[in-house]
């Protein structure tokens, strides 16, 4: 479906306290049931089949029970033939990274338009998201408002109804400033509100809002993380890991406590403690850590942490340039769909001189594109030596090449 020219307003996050329904049931209860339940549903199914296959994915994902991203896929496509607008994002999401399925930006984007009209602010949330970071073979940055109206809209009306996730998305709307002016008090409220309905996730986010200063501290938010990691967030465990794994003014590193947090976090589905524990086992003098670091950063490299795949990439990486680099280069090319510069820039490296690979002048040229595409200026610089397009905003593209030109760069002294 093409993007909208004019969506439809959306209302701000109300002022006054809301009072939603209480959160609805899950659809099963564990892997046995999910799978039983999502088994009768095919091209069309009832609402609550589809449900089951988008929880039986999540299930999956995470890897609480089994941890098989394959699986998952599967799962998330039956759900989304039967309307779950989430399991065609969720799908969507794994075609865009390349976990599970082949990595399709264009499958991706379709999925997440899919998602986006069967009514999951999700999906319109991720088109948004893909637009304004240029990728996709149709990206158009002048494209992503439309995506984010749609979402906010999308986030508003299921927050309003009693569903804490969505509002977790809506806070993160405005805390990030995505789509709409930055908020912090604004993103605050509504993270308390969908706390309030039992939302742990929300909980946590709007814990740290405060630990970071955004806003003022209401209380002690890390008792609040806690209290969300015992309630069954991962994102608790993990958040509240992270903070005790590293010292602060007001507070001293304790490891003991951080530890099993961060590793239960990572097991749990928590992408960001899996590289958070790596780091502190690194440094922490433990027998056979780097053993453990490729375990832990293996996990979170399958559950989408680019920065995990980035470092798999660099411990694998052979210090003989005429050795074989193909696990290393097989690390920083998932680095680099996930959308990590440094990454693509890696890769580009490798597959441009041929260092430990075949040369492909080609693929190499695409890598550098995506690392300039996402972030990494020196990436731009050689893109624009190369002549290769680069594929940013045009005020970006402006800066970017009046930068060269200063650098002494001549390609970037003319106009493209």
């Amino acid at each position: 479906a093409p993007a909208p020219d004019a969506p439809p307003a959306a209302p701000a996050p109300p002022a006054a306290p809301i009072h939603p329904a209480p959160p609805r049931p899950p659809a099963c209860a564990d892997l046995a049931s999910c799978t039983a339940g999502c088994a009768s549903c095919g091209e069309a199914c009832s609402a609550a089949a589809a449900a089951a296959c988008k929880e039986l994915g999540e299930l999956y994902l995470r890897g609480e029970d089994t941890f098989d991203l394959s699986a998952a896929a599967a799962a998330f496509d039956k759900g989304c033939s039967g309307g779950r607008g989430d399991a065609c994002a969720a799908l969507g999401s794994q075609a865009q990274d390349g976990r599970g399925v082949a990595f399709d930006e264009a499958r991706a984007a379709t999925l997440y338009e899919r998602g986006c009209d069967l009514g999951a602010g999700v999906g319109c949330f991720n088109r948004a998201m893909m637009h304004a970071a240029g990728l996709g073979p149709d990206a158009n940055p002048a494209l992503a408002q439309a995506w984010y109206d749609r979402a906010r809209v999308a986030y508003t009306a299921a927050c309003n109804d009693g569903d804490g996730a969505w509002c977790m998305n809506l806070g993160v709307m405005f805390e990030m400033g995505l789509g709409v002016p930055r908020r912090p008090a604004a993103a605050s409220e509504i993270y308390r509100k969908a706390c309030d309905a039992g939302h742990a996730d929300s909980c946590v986010n709007g814990a740290l809002m405060e630990v970071h200063g955004d806003v003022p501290s209401q209380g002690d938010p890390l008792a609040r993380m806690a209290a969300a990691c015992g309630a069954g967030s991962a994102v608790g465990c993990g958040s509240l890991g992270q903070l005790l794994a590293r010292a602060r003014p007001d507070q001293p590193r304790d490891l003991k406590r951080a530890l099993p947090l961060l590793h239960d976090a990572c097991f749990g589905g928590f992408k960001q403690a899996c590289g958070a524990l790596g780091a502190v086992l690194t440094t922490s003098g433990v027998p056979r850590a780097e053993d453990q670091v490729r375990l832990l950063e293996r996990r979170g490299c399958d559950l989408g942490d680019s920065e995990a795949c980035l470092v798999l990439g660099l411990l694998t990486e052979p210090d003989d340039l005429q050795a074989d680099a193909s696990v290393a280069v097989g690390w920083f090319r998932r680095a680099c769909q996930i959308g990590n510069a440094e990454g693509c820039a890696r890769l580009a490296g490798h597959l441009h001189l041929g260092v430990g690979v075949p040369t492909d002048r080609e693929a190499a040229g695409w890598a550098l594109v995506r690392s300039c595409s996402t972030g990494l200026e020196a990436a731009c610089q050689e893109v624009i030596r190369q002549g290769l397009p680069l594929e940013v905003p045009p005020d970006v593209a402006t800066r970017l090449r009046q930068a060269a030109c200063a650098a002494g760069i001549e390609q970037g002294c003319s106009s493209p």
